[in-house]
């Protein structure tokens, strides 16, 4: 096992070991309901607002931090990075009940959960968030999970800023704009970096966005330059050999 494998397996067995200590004493008294909250988490949406109306979210400039990322590089190269140091490891599912392991672990080899997951952990890096379709069979299990394109995506909530549902908003080929709403279980969200008045995580590209353009700059002007300058030099040649 690698250093890392190991360090997160020990972890994982302490857990393990905190929780066999609190199975022997009695079980606690249930958790009281859960009562509204009163506090404005976020500025609030209306739910009823019709999909057709101007969106919150600018989906032209997180379409422009995937095609970043898309053209690789540095900033690739990072994002990636976050993702290989979570799974390039590998992972071990550890339980007190045998069964049950060997219940989940076919289960999240059949669910490609490590590709799915780690498209997650991308998609979070880039856009901000992911989010993934929970599939759920005729009757009602659970079937698989799988990555949705983030960028067209909106977070419902109310007033308070209770999540209560997930809209997706595209534009087809034909120009035609559709629409799919999603209840809460039916969406699984993942940040990395959440904001404080936002139900949006943030994107790290966004972050770099100004660092980026102007190494983008930078490294055109340099090229240009020496363009310019190889051109005056085979024309200087050109002009002395006559």
């Amino acid at each position: 096992r690698s250093p890392a494998r190991r360090l997160l397996h020990d972890v994982i067995k302490m857990f393990e070991n905190i929780r066999k200590i609190f199975r022997s004493t009695p079980p606690p008294a249930p958790p009281a309901p859960i009562g509204k909250p009163k506090g404005y988490a976020f500025r609030g949406s209306d739910p009823g607002v019709s999909y057709f109306a101007q969106r919150k979210r600018n989906t032209e400039i997180l379409q422009k931090y995937q095609t970043i990322y898309n053209q690789g590089g540095i900033v690739a190269g990072a994002v990636d990075a976050y993702a290989l140091y979570i799974f390039a490891p590998g992972y071990e599912i550890i339980s007190d009940d045998e069964n049950a392991k060997a219940m989940v672990e076919p289960r999240l080899s059949e669910m490609e959960f490590s590709r799915v997951a780690q498209e997650g952990i991308i998609s979070a890096c880039v856009l901000g968030d992911a989010f993934q379709e929970n599939v759920y069979q005729a009757a009602g299990g659970y079937s698989y999970t799988r990555n949705l394109d983030a960028a067209t995506f909106d977070i419902i909530f109310d007033v308070l800023g209770e999540i209560t549902g997930y809209r997706q908003v595209f534009t087809t080929e034909k120009g035609t704009t559709m629409k799919q709403d999603f209840a809460v279980d039916e969406i699984t969200h993942l940040t990395l970096f959440p904001q404080t008045a936002s139900p949006y995580g943030q994107s790290l590209i966004a972050r770099a966005y100004d660092d980026i353009l102007r190494d983008t700059k930078i490294m055109e002007g340099t090229a240009t330059e020496y363009r310019d300058w190889e051109t005056d030099r085979k024309s200087t040649r050109l002009n002395s050999s006559h």
